[in-house]
């Protein structure tokens, strides 16, 4: 009897040991809520009936929290890409959307906390766009095309962008665009192609009706967040980049670095801390 409990409880140390020693090497781990998704011209990844190569619309941030007004920019989801510890390898790639407009795209890798987010971080209505999200990806992108004519793909993409920014920002979003309520509005420039430009406010008033009409609510949301814009810690080594949202129901496979083992297992699903390339125009 001694001899099997002894070899019983050995066998359970031998396996502790040997899952401490794969965490120690760089295993791979399941970033719990991260998900999958696409854009700007870049195949790569679909969602609700958009995708990563579906264009973009240029226009006008007219008025924005945080001082970001008058801005030209283009409105329009991205292609992202996850990376290993090194840097060269694609882990994963998916659909993301822009919730931040002070800081703009890089080409090259660089280090974000990647979590799945069920409240505000901050001024910002995260969960709320994060809402709108899942309603695209369940509903499709065609449900909210009433009012448009025609629509293309830029414009679809441009128009679930022009939702989620209003809901993030505005403190009263409203489906009045292109004034979107307190805090938010867009209007058009030189580059706009003004089909694209009214059927995606159509599509984004839509939207945003659509998420008033549901009670405002919110929903568990992938944040891409490199430095906090209000507060926070931000990761090691971290450097300015665009936050960015994107599906959380879908899992993304983290290769972490070494340093972010320890934090790996204590904080399981949350705070990881991955390699994010962005790929697309640097937005200003």
């Amino acid at each position: 009897m001694k001899r099997t409990t002894y070899r019983s409880y050995w066998t359970r140390f031998a396996a502790l040991l040997a899952c401490a020693t794969l965490l120690s090497l760089g295993m791979r781990a399941q970033a719990g809520q991260q998900t999958v998704l696409t854009q700007f011209n870049t195949a790569g990844a679909t969602l609700g009936g958009l995708s990563s190569n579906g264009g973009s619309v240029s226009l006008n941030v007219t008025s924005s929290p945080y001082g970001v007004n008058n801005v030209s920019t283009a409105a329009g989801a991205f292609l992202t890409q996850t990376y290993d510890a090194s840097g060269t390898t694609v882990v994963s790639s998916f659909l993301s959307f822009c919730v931040d407009l002070q800081n703009g795209v890089g080409s090259s890798p660089t280090i974000a906390n990647v979590n799945s987010i069920s409240s505000n971080p901050d001024t910002r209505n995260l969960v709320g766009a994060g809402w709108v999200l899942n309603r695209i990806n369940s509903a499709g992108i065609n449900s909210f095309l009433s009012g448009t004519t025609n629509a293309n793909s830029a414009a679809k993409s441009a128009g679930a962008q022009l939702a989620i920014w209003a809901v993030s920002f505005s403190t009263n979003p409203t489906a009045g665009g292109p004034n979107f309520g307190p805090g938010f509005s867009v209007s058009t420039n030189s580059n706009t192609n003004m089909a694209d430009y009214n059927n995606a406010v159509r599509i984004a008033n839509n939207l945003i009706s659509d998420w008033i009409n549901g009670g405002r609510l919110g929903a568990t949301t992938g944040l891409i967040d490199y430095k906090p814009l209000i507060s926070g810690t931000p990761p090691p080594n971290a450097q300015n980049g665009q936050d960015q949202i994107y599906l959380s129901s879908v899992q993304v496979a983290v290769v972490p670095e070494p340093s972010t083992i320890v934090m790996l297992v204590s904080a399981g699903a949350f705070g990881l801390v991955g390699l994010v390339r962005k790929r697309m125009r640097t937005r200003a």
